[in-house]
């Protein structure tokens, strides 16, 4: 396994480059303190096009552990699994913001995963989109309507369909979508 622990600065925190492709399995990836570190999409663009890049994170492989690193300013996602079947992926400790013209996390055919511990606002169609899932465990994720300001949504949720948010009387099925494989 790869395991990378980074310690930032509270005082100074660190910017990473972007975007992060992880294409391997057994990989994790923890910063200490959390939120110390953030992975910031804005005005990075394809060397090869010139074109915005559309996700920060892209994560291909299996056994895939992010923890407690920001992500903020994407043009597509902020965290996405771009294809093919994975298993084990953990997101957890997370702050995502500024998903431009879509979603904060969507993950696809994705087996034995954890989202927990996740704040995230200003995403543009949803904070989750989980689509094809099994065994999928969403714990402690608040996601914010609009800004950081307009009141939260908290949400937990499984890959039966049971889904627990609660904000007055909107419908959960706006902010977070779990669609089983």
């Amino acid at each position: 396994p790869l395991n990378i622990v980074m310690t930032g600065d509270p005082e100074n925190p660190l910017a990473l480059e972007v975007p992060l492709i992880i294409t391997r399995s057994d990989v994790n990836i923890t910063v200490s303190p959390s939120g110390t570190i953030t992975l910031d999409g804005t005005g990075v663009v394809d060397p090869v096009t010139g074109d915005p890049i559309p996700n920060i994170v892209e994560v291909s492989g299996s056994n895939v552990t992010l923890d407690g690193i920001n992500v903020i300013n994407g043009q597509v996602d902020l965290i996405t699994q771009p294809g093919g079947a994975t298993q084990g992926v953990v997101l957890r400790n997370l702050v995502l913001h500024d998903a431009i013209s879509d979603d904060c996390i969507n993950l696809r055919d994705c087996t034995d995963c954890l989202i927990e511990n996740v704040q995230a606002y200003r995403c543009f169609k949803k904070g989750l989109q989980l689509t094809g899932v099994t065994n999928i465990t969403v714990r402690n994720v608040t996601i914010g309507i609009g800004d950081e300001n307009a009141g939260p949504i908290t949400c937990d949720a499984d890959d039966t369909g049971d889904t627990t948010c609660m904000f007055g009387s909107n419908s959960p099925r706006a902010f977070v979508e779990i669609f089983k494989s």
